[in-house]
């Protein structure tokens, strides 16, 4: 029975390898379909709000790897962003575009004027606002605009990837997929801690039969003197 359990167990736990594949392809099959149309109002809408908290214009603008690597199209929507700078003649130099590629972790920041500055979501804050010299912008009025968009950049793509609305395996019955995956880490613990007790561990019954033997070795020494004393005494009286 013993054996059965363990073999079971081993069983179990080599599950754990395809059930760690499957969850990490749907990983990327989630970060792949991430820049649908709902994750861009959303993070459109959130990056918006928190500017106009600050009293910044902000406008985001969202490309995928694709139209990234069409460098064509990605100096289109800039030349679009200076257009739109242009025409807004209330505050053009305080006007943020905020240009983001979640996948690649790149973005591009245009305060008032067409210029492009590639960022790496990596650096830091300060290393970010020693890149981004923009003339005829007020020193404060730049730094808020950095601190703004770099730090509501980073904190919204950090959460990304429980935004997609693209439902998947791995989002549908996650608690299944994981229990079944820690189940069967924990079954290979349970068996491996199984094999140990039966190859190191005195057998429990092995101790009991030994205490039985040594207990009918007395009651037989016990029954031979009674029945020779009982011989005995019988001899003596006849």
């Amino acid at each position: 029975m013993r054996v059965f359990v363990i073999l079971l167990l081993c069983v179990i736990s080599l599950i754990s390898a395809p059930v760690n594949a499957y969850l990490s392809t749907n990983k990327v099959i989630d970060e792949a379909h991430i820049l649908d149309l709902k994750t861009h109002d959303y993070l459109a809408t959130m990056l918006s709000q928190a500017a106009k908290d600050q009293g910044i214009d902000i406008t985001i603008m969202l490309v995928d790897d694709d139209t990234v690597l069409d460098h064509g199209a990605f100096a289109w929507q800039v030349v679009m962003a200076k257009e739109a700078t242009l025409k807004n003649k209330k505050s053009p130099k305080k006007r943020v575009y905020l240009i983001l590629n979640a996948s690649s972790h790149q973005a591009a920041i245009v305060l008032g004027d067409p210029t492009l500055f590639e960022l790496s979501l990596q650096e830091s804050l300060t290393e970010i606002q020693q890149k981004i010299l923009i003339p005829n912008i007020q020193k404060n009025e730049l730094n808020m605009a950095v601190q703004l968009t770099a730090m509501a950049m980073i904190s919204a793509l950090e959460d990304w990837s429980g935004v997609s609305s693209k439902p998947s395996a791995s989002v549908e019955v996650p608690w299944l997929l994981n229990g079944l995956k820690w189940g069967a880490q924990l079954g290979l613990i349970i068996a491996f801690l199984m094999l140990l007790r039966v190859l190191f561990h005195r057998p429990h019954w092995r101790e009991l039969s030994v205490a039985d033997e040594e207990h009918l070795n007395r009651h037989q020494q016990q029954s031979i003197e009674m029945a020779y004393w009982r011989t005995h005494r019988h001899i003596r009286n006849s």
